[in-house]
């Protein structure tokens, strides 16, 4: 079954600690690198690298915003 294979990459994805912490830090919100870093004590090359793979996994999404100028 399917939703057994998808139950099982995930699980696979949060063995980590590192990424289970940051799981954690995503709860009911969007964080940029730098904010999930302060919520977990994490630098911000191995929260990337998490990141990373939890992306490559499926199991996460990358939001960009524009930042904007006042004068724009």
């Amino acid at each position: 079954c399917s939703c057994v294979n998808d139950c099982a990459d995930t699980l696979k994805v949060l063995a980590d600690a590192n990424r289970v912490l940051i799981v954690r830090s995503l709860i009911g919100r969007a964080l940029c690198v730098g904010d999930i870093c302060a919520a977990t004590g994490l630098a911000q090359q191995r929260v990337s690298h998490h990141l990373g793979r939890m992306r490559l996994a499926g199991r996460s999404e990358e939001h960009t915003s524009e930042l904007q100028s006042p004068n724009t």
